[in-house]
């Protein structure tokens, strides 16, 4: 006749390897949304940029803007590499045009 510490041990073991067995659960970053605009802001080169995903991004007025195919786009959800560029150019001013 079994123990009862024996019978828990061969109830609760094989539970125990099934949920050992390696679930992998992978999760793509959510792509961050944009917004179409139908022009640029006036002289948008002249403010702060970074180079993000091959193209100028320019910060204006608390969003980022970039040229997309012609079309004016901005970010509604900052990406986490541009917010961490916009404290270096919130403190730098708009060139000025030659």
């Amino acid at each position: 006749m079994m123990k009862l510490s024996q019978l828990l041990l061969c109830s609760v073991l094989p539970v125990a390897a099934l949920s050992l067995g390696g679930c992998m659960v992978a999760a793509d970053p959510q792509p961050v949304a944009y917004a179409e605009v139908s022009s640029a802001p006036t002289d948008i080169e002249v403010y702060p940029s970074v180079v993000y995903e091959g193209r100028p991004t320019y910060y204006y007025q608390d969003r980022w803007y970039y040229e997309d195919g012609g079309h004016w786009r901005y970010y509604r959800r900052e990406p986490v590499y541009l917010s961490r560029q916009r404290t270096y150019v919130q403190s730098a001013p708009p060139a000025r045009r030659g």
